[in-house]
Formats: structure tokens, sequence, C-alpha cells
């Protein structure tokens, strides 16, 4: 994988068209680029920002989404028939998953699999076909990419 040299005069750059690309994603009212350009005491023009801004989306060929481990674990719950206390007990243990580093290595779906297996364990509930193979077919039915 190539890895971009960024400069460090531009990081505050970077930065700002990071949060500006996050803000169209994310939010309902964008904020203006003068605006962007004024929190940066006008440091770098408009021009700068959006060509800085086609940069990093053609860096990042334009893939901005990410399907969390929740979407996954209300899927594989479904799919599953599980109970509520069962998905509080996985999306506790998901949530868990995040502080530790060790976790970013694996596919959401994977990290919402083990989280619901271990819950089903933790709270001893009977182990059902559906339960096991959960993840097959949330793993099938990937759509966010």
């Amino acid at each position: 994988m190539r890895r971009p040299k960024v400069s460090f005069s531009t990081f505050q750059l970077l930065g700002m068209v990071c949060l500006f690309i996050a803000s169209k994603k994310e939010e309902c009212l964008l904020p203006e680029v003068s605006e962007l350009c004024f929190l940066m005491e006008n440091t770098y023009s408009k021009k700068q920002l959006l060509r800085m801004e086609r940069k990093v989306l053609m860096e990042l060929h334009f893939d901005l989404s990410y399907c969390h481990p929740l979407h996954f674990l209300l899927l594989n719950g479904a799919i599953a028939h599980s109970s509520a206390q069962v998905l509080w007990m996985a999306q506790y243990l998901l949530e868990l998953s995040l502080l530790e580093v060790q976790f970013v290595v694996f596919e959401p779906v994977q990290l919402a699999s083990a989280a619901l297996c271990l819950a089903c364990r933790v709270l001893q509930e009977p182990a059902s076909l559906e339960c096991e193979t959960a993840w097959l077919t949330a793993r099938s039915l990937f759509i966010c990419r």
C-alpha cells in the first residue's frame, strides 16, 4: 500500500479537510468553505482547501463507507432470533472490543459474530443452528462496501 507524504506545514489543512469530508457525510447543515478558512485564520484559501479535499478523496478512491460491527450484530441477532438480553450483552462485549487495539485486524462481521456467540455462552442460552450460522448469512449479505 502506498502512503502519501504530507508535509508538516499542511497538517492543519489536511485536518480541516478531513473534518469537512466527515461533516459532509454525517451532518445535515454543512459548514461553508469560507468558515473553515476563517477557522484556520485564513492560512489557506478556499481553492487550496477544495484542492486538498479532491486529493484526499482520490487517495481514498472515494470509498467513505464503513459498516460498524453494531450493524452486523443487529443483523446477526435478527437472523438468530436472539433475545433482547443476549443482544444487550453482545453489544456490551462489542463495545469492550473497541477499547482493545488487537481487535482492529478483524472484520466488523467477525467481531459482531464473536460477541453474539460469547453473549449466548455467558448467559447460558441454548445453542441453536441459527445462532451458530448467523455470521455466514450476515457475511453473505455484506452490502456496505
